[in-house]
């Protein structure tokens, strides 16, 4: 019998927030945590406070009032800044993205690079 080598898959996952009391960010540090026994996986947030495992995390930035970051949130695509953080994604070829405003990101690097691109979807209509 031959055995096939299994190739490591680069996966990114997108959230929000990278928090360890919010819920979302529970669910994608537990994807994070399983994905990275077999493959490359980084993590993509814009502010947390969770640290390195067997993974990368990667933070883009935020603002320190709650006002605005709820401004910025509801208005990414829109700021001129975040028009090229999708090119952080360019070596991926899976993107799970688990919330707005890192869906756009997300779609945008599925339309430059032509990476697999999964919405982890979290309750809601």
């Amino acid at each position: 019998m031959t055995q096939t080598k299994y190739i490591k898959k680069r996966i990114a996952i997108l959230t929000p927030t990278y928090y360890d009391w919010s819920g979302i960010d529970k669910v994608a540090k537990r994807q994070a945590e399983k994905l990275s026994k077999d493959d490359d996986v980084k993590v993509f947030a814009l502010e947390g406070n969770i640290k390195n495992g067997s993974y990368d995390i990667i933070y883009f930035g935020s603002f320190k009032s709650d006002f605005m970051k709820r401004i910025y949130r509801l208005f990414y695509p829109l700021f001129r800044r975040n028009r090229h953080d999708h090119y952080a994604l360019f070596d991926r070829e899976i993107v799970i993205s688990h919330n707005y405003p890192m869906d756009v990101i997300a779609s945008r690097a599925k339309k430059a690079f032509g990476c697999k691109y999964i919405v982890w979807c979290h309750g809601g209509i």
